[in-house]
């Protein structure tokens, strides 16, 4: 993974804009090129995780999840119905990999929006939108003689112009589109999936999206797949980020679409002189 340190946030679009630029022509290569996601995290010093490994279950089978969902799908069902969200169950065999996604994607990808354990990792399509909720987090008050700390937004590409391999032994991340209705904080966020995987005694696991980083040297010392970089902001530049982002429509009211989210960007622009 490359990091990468910039000091003002007037440098993050013109960074993105440089990194995007290099996605599509990376390393001259000239097969396919995927476009690259984001994700924002108000700590640099964490690594990408999901809310299934931060439950407690970094290493649950594919195919118990499958079922514990599939109950929580008989408990959530009036609800479901009424945001019109399909549910298949699960009785065919799984297989390895997983080209065309988990089962029951939209399910899956509602319950990742409401605070279920999920596999799935949220990137945003938008790197503003990540910035935005790499930001939007209060800091903690520094004490004396603290270093100053960062935000980081990560950029994840899949395919880099050389396809894709994968080893049953070794994770293998695979990253979706979710297409049906979820809830708006899906559109709004234009949200994007991944998840990783691999084989382990016969079964298939989750796993830590990092056991595939730590991974993808390729031929030559290149990154053939699954190319990872982050980019650090110093949080001294909180104000100024949220001021454009707001002045963009980039806010809580427009990322969560709640009573709540209304509320905290009427405090963030009255308490904080947005």
């Amino acid at each position: 993974m490359e990091t990468i340190q910039i000091n003002t946030w007037k440098e993050f679009e013109p960074k993105i804009a440089e990194l995007s630029r290099e996605a599509v022509t990376h390393r001259g290569e000239k097969g396919y090129k995927s476009a690259p996601l984001f994700r924002g995290l108000e700590d640099n010093g964490w690594e990408l995780s999901t809310t299934l490994e931060r439950w407690g279950c970094s290493k649950m089978k594919l195919s118990e999840y499958v079922d514990r969902t599939d109950k929580s799908y008989k408990e959530l069902k009036e609800a479901l119905t009424l945001h019109r969200i399909g549910w298949e169950p699960a009785t065919a065999e799984i297989d390895y990999p997983l080209l065309k996604g988990l089962p029951n994607m939209p399910f899956l990808a509602y319950l990742r929006h409401h605070g279920y354990p999920s596999p799935l990792m949220d990137w945003s399509r938008s790197a503003l939108i990540a910035a935005a909720f790499a930001f939007l987090p209060r800091p903690k008050k520094l004490e004396p003689g603290e270093p100053e700390p960062s935000v980081a937004v990560f950029v994840y590409q899949e395919y880099v112009g050389q396809g894709k391999y994968f080893h049953g032994r070794i994770g293998s991340i695979w990253a979706v589109e979710c297409c049906g209705k979820i809830h708006t904080r899906h559109k709004n966020q234009q949200s994007a999936y991944t998840f990783c995987i691999k084989e382990q005694n016969g079964s298939v696991i989750f796993c830590p999206h990092q056991e595939r980083f730590d991974q993808n040297t390729g031929f030559a010392g290149k990154t053939t797949q699954d190319r990872l970089t982050k980019i650090t902001i110093p949080i001294s530049q909180r104000r100024s980020a949220l001021r454009d982002l707001f002045s963009k429509g980039i806010t809580p009211t427009l990322l969560f679409d709640s009573e709540e989210s209304k509320v905290h960007t009427a405090a963030l622009n009255a308490m904080d002189d947005l």
